[in-house]
């Protein structure tokens, strides 16, 4: 799978099988957490019971007067007959609901507290079982049907549950330390730069799991942060290695984090990405990219130009830098055919705007060459990103355009040969008329 896909999968964790166990347990204690009923999956804490309502009967009443008749006196009534004084008298008090006036003031205190407990008491209890419902839910939704029907009776506590459900699909300590292990080394497969991004997210993930587990690899920061820039370094070589001497003192006294690193690579890999973007949307909206500040201006003349050419019938001639070695060929054989050799020289912008107006007026065709670098209107071996001790004093090097010619460079075996050729050359190859 996929590091794409595995991150993607790990959106919702299903408890189907043991493979699943870890990664459900530490999204379930999450959520007991959150509910404040950890202590009860722990087996440390019973829930709340449901407080009982008190009764104004239960407490000290005032004295009042009761209406008390004998039965005896009560069927002598109904049958006509008289009471004699040897009947026994059987009283029968009238019974009345005790209300809240009734009770003394001791009582009435006494009641007016336990009446408050009883009602925070409610509250507190309507609220856990509240998260107790929501909790089950979540566990409904995320387990299994086979594990909730021989794991989850209705009759059981959650910490019954929980219990049951580690003992079926549940793995031992070692295994989930092999398990950590396996994902570090897949962690570590060199991304490509578009996916820099998701690597890392997954790396960052990964290095977390594998240091709660204690993976040998991820107790020390020389060993796992020589792995990372091992990884990266194929994706980001100049990055990694500048990266790699900054953090040597950190690396040394063991006090690197992780965290930060994975942090440091998203900002770098977005402006990768950003930087990549925006000189696609110059090559393909608005034209070439240019070598130096005064290229921009160069590069609207020049379209003024062909456009005049075009409109009065001028052929335009635009040559693409050739390779090195079509280049030598065709001066080995103007050379033995005595046909002299041109080979443009960049011009500033004066320079090259008076040119063109003398070859417009001669109607000379007009031959631009393409840099394979920096994609600027110049020779290859003219460009000044490639060999720096040519560039006037007063030049300054673009970030974005350094790394366009990093990434040519890189992409481009044959531009990278022939530089490291131009360079050996009397006085650097570059001095070509």
């Amino acid at each position: 799978m996929s590091i794409t896909k595995d991150i993607m999968a790990t959106t919702k964790i299903i408890l189907t099988t043991s493979a699943d166990w870890e990664e459900w347990n530490k999204r379930f204690m999450s959520q007991v957490i959150m509910y404040d009923l950890l202590r009860h999956i722990q087996g440390n804490e019973n829930l709340l019971s449901k407080p009982i309502r008190p009764v104004t009967a239960d407490y000290p009443q005032k004295a009042r007067s009761t209406t008390a008749r004998s039965r005896t006196q009560t069927h002598a009534e109904a049958s006509g007959q008289g009471t004699s004084e040897g009947q026994t008298m059987s009283p029968e008090p009238d019974r009345q609901e005790v209300t809240f006036s009734d009770l003394t003031t001791d009582g009435q205190k006494s009641f007016s507290m336990a009446w408050t407990f009883y009602q925070d008491d409610t509250k507190a209890y309507e609220k856990q079982q509240d998260l107790v419902r929501k909790l089950k839910e979540w566990i409904a939704a995320n387990v299994s049907s086979h594990y909730q029907e021989t794991c989850c009776e209705p009759t059981e506590s959650m910490a019954e549950w929980h219990k049951n459900l580690k003992m079926a699909a549940g793995i031992d300590t070692r295994s989930e330390e092999n398990n950590a292990r396996e994902k570090y080394k897949e962690a570590l497969k060199t991304p490509k730069t578009k996916d820099l991004i998701t690597w890392v997210d997954f790396w960052e993930k990964t290095m977390t799991v594998a240091k709660n587990k204690k993976v040998v690899e991820t107790t020390k920061t020389s060993i796992w942060f020589q792995d990372f820039l091992a990884a990266i370094r194929g994706a980001l070589p100049m990055w990694a290695a500048a990266y790699g001497i900054s953090k040597d003192p950190q690396v040394e006294d063991n006090t690197l984090d992780y965290r930060k690193v994975a942090n440091d690579l998203r900002r770098e890999a977005g402006q990768y990405i950003e930087t990549r973007k925006a000189s696609k949307i110059a090559k393909g909206s608005f034209g070439p990219t240019f070598a130096d500040s005064s290229e921009d201006e160069t590069s609207r003349v020049e379209k003024t130009s062909q456009k005049r050419k075009h409109a009065a019938g001028t052929p335009e001639r635009v040559e693409v830098c050739r390779s090195s070695e079509e280049l030598h060929a065709n001066k080995k054989r103007k050379h033995a055919a005595g046909t002299p050799e041109r080979v443009e020289v960049y011009r500033s912008f004066e320079g090259l705007h008076t040119s063109k107006k003398r070859k417009h007026a001669a109607g000379t065709p007009e031959r631009v060459e393409v840099c394979r670098a920096c994609e600027g209107y110049h020779p290859t071996y003219r460009c000044f990103y490639l060999f720096q001790k040519i560039a006037p004093k007063k030049w300054i090097p673009k970030p974005h355009l350094q790394k366009l010619v990093e990434q040519n460079l890189k992409e481009d075996q044959t531009l990278k040969e022939e530089v490291k050729r131009w360079a050996k050359e009397k006085d650097g190859g570059i001095n070509r008329d």
